[in-house]
């Protein structure tokens, strides 16, 4: 049966979803239901830490940084060289997953914390290289300084008007995603202080879709619920005005 979509007045962007494993009963499966795959080997706990991005803080959008990451059952160490949409990866060492992470001071390139205690380093070289992204336990991700108060940021945001646009746009005709299916469940950050800002951007924690996209999002998730996954819907519809708020936020060497 065809779920009732509620529909608010305003209009749509785009949907970021990462699928999370939830308790759910195993449904009969029909002939075009998603068959996994063989589910991959996890990686190694003294590993599993040190995986993320390393570099300078304040500087990864302008110099080199390192990629630790697993591919092909090895942990890789890549160096990304040049800003997003022009980067490239080159690898600088490649480890076996039963090997420990190298910390011996006579390696050139080693992994230990820094003498607070409080951070991650890889070090190539001479050179030290802070663990750039957040621990899955961070309570905060605030990767960014606002360069000035989000609140002042907002005022002028709200007082603004878009730039004109012409083309042939659809109609506004936004849907409610939270209550399409108690399985889709939100993780809106930016109506949090746990976002790349520190301060709440949005002032409720809900999703919007266009009505289309809605209902092809439904229809996924009716495809994942006989394996035992539902949705994590992390940000929908974004308003201008907050669009505004996250560039006029973002110092000049963080922009693209």
């Amino acid at each position: 049966m065809r779920a009732k979509l509620q529909t608010p007045k305003k209009t749509p962007v785009l949907a970021l979803v990462t699928l999370a494993l939830v308790a759910s009963a195993a449904l009969p499966q029909s002939p075009d239901s998603i068959l996994p795959g063989p589910k991959p080997s996890d990686i190694p706990l003294p590993w599993k830490p040190w995986i993320g991005e390393y570099g300078s803080p304040g500087e990864q959008f302008l110099g080199n940084t390192y990629a630790l990451s697993e591919k092909g059952g090895e942990i890789w160490i890549l160096q990304r060289e040049g800003k997003a949409g022009e980067a490239s990866y080159k690898p600088v060492e490649q480890f076996a997953l039963n090997q420990p992470p190298p910390i011996d001071a006579s390696h050139n390139l080693r992994l230990h914390w820094d003498p607070s205690g409080e951070h991650r380093v890889l070090v190539v070289g001479d050179v030290r290289n802070v663990k750039l992204t957040p621990n899955a336990n961070a309570p905060q991700q605030v990767l960014i300084k606002p360069v000035r108060p989000v609140e002042e940021l907002r005022a002028e945001a709200l007082a603004a008007s878009p730039p004109l646009e012409k083309g042939p746009f659809r109609k506004p005709d936004l849907v409610e995603l939270a209550p399409l299916d108690p399985t889709m469940h939100l993780e809106i950050r930016y109506a949090t202080s746990n976002d790349f800002l520190g301060t709440p951007v949005y002032s409720q924690a809900r999703a919007f879709l266009q009505r289309p996209a809605a209902e092809a999002l439904l229809r996924a998730l009716r495809k994942l619920k006989p394996l035992g996954y539902g949705l994590l819907i992390h940000d929908a519809y974004r308003p201008w005005y907050v669009t505004k708020i996250f560039w006029d936020a973002t110092p000049p060497e963080g922009k693209i």
